[in-house]
Formats: structure tokens, C-alpha cells, sequence
């Protein structure tokens, strides 16, 4: 079967296509992002959108695609690789689950309610994607948290609308809420008979509380006693919560968290060299050793070996080294000495799933 591969950049996305005969079978969308990682900016390749045409399927032609993608990602500099996906397909191509998905059913107590917290403002969405406040909090809230993404204007004006349009339905709409200090991203959808705060963010406990406030009201005037927060466990916002007393039912989705690998290895050596002095590290393919800040070829002494998934759930927090039962002991005491557990969180208008994606960059196929 005669096949070509080729890439069509168009900005911040890099549409790749395998062609079969001069027809598209198989694609995916990388996307360029900017990730937040032990409070240090990295390079990621969002993948999103990968398809297969039905009449090209079971031939092995995505596999082919997905590898010469990686290689792409080497090549084009990207330090991690993150995807929303299924959990036991692409632990093939050395991603591997890296962040959490939480949700959250929160039922208030009533006293709360009566409070004289201020209710926070609902705003329309093009006044919320330019609103400087939002953004500035987003990122004072957000850069130290493994796994967000540092945003520009094109994930406000251009991803966050498409976000907007596509789950703004007869039965589902997508709500904007602002604070004195802070913000919140609300989604009441009628089909699930569910409120959820998809986004919150604020500088001050009496913002939670406006917005918290603001949210559980949208879910009373649609008939519920409770609304969902999908927020990471140790969030601000659940602490102002605390103060004020809720019940509480936590769930987790199978696939909604995401999976991660490093991509270029010397490169993450490089910015997190403070953590990895002294010693050397392998992915497996390359070899490098670190000492006083300088990345060089080769190793000194035992290297430590991690596949690029296993280097993403450390570097992100997501699990302990001592937990990999292949490395040796000597090894992870090293790594957990160095790498504190954490939450890594991304938050759900910055996931790039198919549906939308396309929609944002204009869908070729």
C-alpha cells in the first residue's frame, strides 16, 4: 500500500494526514502549547482529533502515523506530549496517565445560601475572553499548578469560543461569572440535568464565595440541590467551602484524565537541571548526565531508565518513583527525595478533544 505522510501548519496547529493513494486516511492535530511543570514553562504538543476514515481502518495505518508523529515532536523541539484519550491504546506510543479528573457533587448547606456574600456578575463571552482581569487571575491562580497550561490570546479568543459554540445547545449553555477578584466558567446542561463549574479562579476567599454562591443559584433556579465542581482536591475554592459547610460526593471518570510523556529528554534535563544534579538519566533511546546545571551526552556511573511516561507522571507528581516496580530501590529513594507528590491538574476548557478542535482551526477532511 503506497502512503505519504505530510503536515499542514496553520499556526498553533499542525494538521498531519497519511495519505493513501493521495486520499486522507488517518490524521491528528498537534497542537502548540505552553505547560506549566515544577513552576517551569515547557514546550507540549497537544494531540487532538485523531480519526481514521472507516474504509482505511484495521490496517495498522494510525499506529504509523502516531510514530512518525512522534518523531515530528523530537525534531520540532517540543519537551511533553499530552493527550485526552483511551487509557489502554496509546500507553503504546510511551504516554501514559498523568493527570487526575475529579468531580465533585456539592450540596451547600442552607445557612450558607442566606449569607450576605455578594453574588458575582454574569458577563457574555466576548466580554469574558477579553476581560484583562480574568486573565491576570488565571495566572497568578494558576502557574504553579503541574499541568495547566500558561494561555495566550489564542486560547481565550479563538479555542475558549469554540469551546463556547460547541456545548451552547438548545439544552446546554456555557456561563461566564466575575468577581471583584475572580472568575468562574459554569456549564448547565439541561440533558444531564447537571450545573458544573468547569473553571474557577480568584484572589480572595470572599470571590470563592461570590462565585461558589453565584453557581449553587444557577443550579437552584434550574431545579437542583446540588451542582458539580470539577476542581482539583487541594483547591482554594473547596477550602472556602469548608469554612461553610456541604455534603460531598466524589467521582472520577475512566478516561477523562490525561496522559503524558516527555518528548525531548535533554531538553527537560536542561530546565529542571536543579533537580537532577548529579545524576544520569536514559529514556530508554538517549543517555545524559547532569552536573551544575550542564546537560551532556553519555552517563557517569548507573543510569536511572524511565520510559517518557513514567518521566511525565514523576516530573507532574502524579505518582512516587518508589512505585515503579522495575526501578531499582537505590534509584526511587533518589527521585522521591527530589520530586514531591503534587495534584496535576488541567483545567476542562484547556482539553482538546476532536469535536471541537476541528471546529476551531477549520476541519480538513
Amino acid at each position: 500500500m503506497d502512503f505519504e505522510i505530510i503536515t499542514k501548519d496553520r499556526g498553533r496547529d499542525h494538521l498531519r494526514q497519511l495519505l493513501v493513494n493521495g486520499e486522507v486516511a488517518s490524521q491528528v492535530h498537534v497542537i502548540d502549547y505552553v505547560m506549566n511543570v515544577r513552576s517551569t514553562r515547557f514546550k507540549m504538543a497537544g494531540w487532538g482529533g485523531v480519526e481514521t476514515r472507516p474504509a482505511f481502518r484495521r490496517k495498522g495505518l494510525s499506529k504509523v502515523l502516531l510514530e512518525d508523529t512522534v518523531k515530528y515532536m523530537k525534531e520540532k523541539g517540543y519537551d511533553f506530549s499530552v493527550l485526552f484519550g483511551i487509557p489502554n491504546y496509546y500507553h503504546r506510543f510511551a504516554f501514559a496517565t498523568s493527570l487526575i479528573d475529579e468531580s465533585r457533587a456539592i450540596a451547600p448547606s442552607m445557612p450558607w445560601t442566606k449569607e450576605s456574600a455578594h453574588e458575582a456578575e454574569e458577563v457574555d463571552v466576548d466580554e469574558f475572553v477579553k476581560s484583562e482581569k480574568v486573565r491576570e487571575t488565571y495566572s497568578e491562580v494558576n502557574e504553579g499548578w503541574n499541568g495547566t497550561i500558561h494561555r495566550d490570546e489564542t486560547d481565550y479568543e479563538v479555542l475558549l469560543k469554540a469551546k463556547y459554540e460547541e456545548f451552547s445547545t438548545f439544552t446546554s449553555s456555557i456561563r461566564f461569572l466575575m468577581a471583584d477578584e475572580g472568575y468562574a466558567i459554569i456549564r448547565d446542561d439541561m440533558d444531564r440535568e447537571e450545573t458544573s463549574v468547569l473553571e474557577i479562579g480568584a484572589k480572595s476567599i470572599s470571590s470563592y464565595l461570590s462565585l461558589l454562591k453565584s453557581s449553587a443559584q444557577i443550579a437552584w433556579n434550574a431545579g437542583r440541590d446540588h451542582f458539580q465542581v470539577n476542581v482539583p482536591p487541594d483547591h482554594p475554592c473547596l477550602s472556602a467551602l469548608r469554612r461553610r459547610g456541604y455534603r460531598m460526593a466524589l467521582s472520577y471518570s475512566f478516561d477523562a484524565g490525561a496522559m503524558a510523556r516527555t518528548v525531548n529528554l535533554k531538553g527537560v534535563l536542561e530546565k529542571l537541571s536543579r533537580y537532577f544534579d548529579g545524576l544520569s538519566l536514559s529514556d530508554g533511546e538517549e543517555t545524559y548526565h547532569v552536573r551544575g546545571g550542564e546537560v551532556s551526552d553519555g552517563k557517569d556511573g548507573e543510569a536511572i531508565t524511565l520510559r517518557p511516561g513514567q518521566m511525565a507522571q514523576i516530573l507532574m507528581g502524579y505518582m512516587r518513583a518508589s512505585t515503579i516496580a522495575e526501578l531499582p530501590t537505590s534509584a526511587a529513594s533518589v527521585l522521591d527525595s527530589r520530586f514531591s507528590e503534587a495534584v496535576p491538574y488541567m483545567w476542562w476548557i484547556d482539553h482538546f478533544r476532536a469535536r471541537w478542535f476541528a471546529k476551531a482551526f477549520s476541519r480538513d477532511w
